[in-house]
């Protein structure tokens, strides 16, 4: 678990140089400018990202994670936000199973997977901050 620990800690200053306190509560306390979108609904917020987000230096919270703005891409003729994180699955709405990602990712905030439209969305998580570094 101590390897565990270091890469979920250290991923953004290795390829970003992005220094940042333990853990995700006190990373996005430590920007300057934070946006608590968590009253917003799912479209909201990744609305929201992809408009101001600005890349590489936009912080994305949620409860225990934290994900790294790394700008917009095309998939399936949608613009969305991609991340950059260290994430162990997704949840699906009912199960207590998760789907295993197990690592460092790039990874879009969508509404819904259609890989699995069960799985509960980063985005819609009770909580969701943006933390602006510059």
């Amino acid at each position: 678990t101590a390897l565990l620990y270091l890469e979920i800690y250290l991923f953004n200053k290795a390829p970003f140089g992005i220094f940042l306190p333990r853990n995700a509560k006190e990373q996005i306390l430590a920007t300057p400018n934070v946006i608590d979108l968590s009253r917003e609904n799912v479209n909201t917020r990744i609305h929201y990202l992809k408009e101001h987000g600005k890349p590489f230096t936009t912080l994305v919270y949620i409860p225990g994670h934290i994900m790294l703005y790394i700008g917009n891409a095309a998939i399936d003729n949608q613009i969305v936000p991609m991340t950059y994180q260290n994430i162990w699955g997704l949840h699906p709405k009912i199960s207590k199973n998760r789907s295993i990602i197990g690592g460092s990712v790039f990874f879009p905030l969508l509404r819904s997977y259609p890989e699995n439209i069960e799985l509960i969305s980063l985005a819609d998580k009770a909580q969701f901050k943006l933390g602006f570094i510059e």
